[in-house]
């Protein structure tokens, strides 16, 4: 049986507070926090690259946002 407590590894325990400071940052809202991942994923596929200009990525959101309401 798998057990769902909690390990203990400080490496987790660090990815967890970044991304409880970037959900923070972005006001616990899914649709800024969806936008921050996009523009941060958009930027680093240009510096792998070694593209300057726009990589082009677009995300379809309907009108009623992204939790549709």
């Amino acid at each position: 049986m798998i057990s769902l407590r909690r390990i203990n590894d400080p490496v987790i325990d660090r990815i967890r507070e970044a991304r409880h400071r970037i959900s923070e940052e972005c006001g616990h809202d899914p649709d800024k926090l969806v936008a921050y991942y996009i523009q941060r994923q958009n930027k680093h596929k240009k510096e792998l690259s070694g593209n300057t200009e726009e990589t082009g990525s677009v995300l379809l959101v309907p009108e009623s946002g992204l939790r549709g309401g």
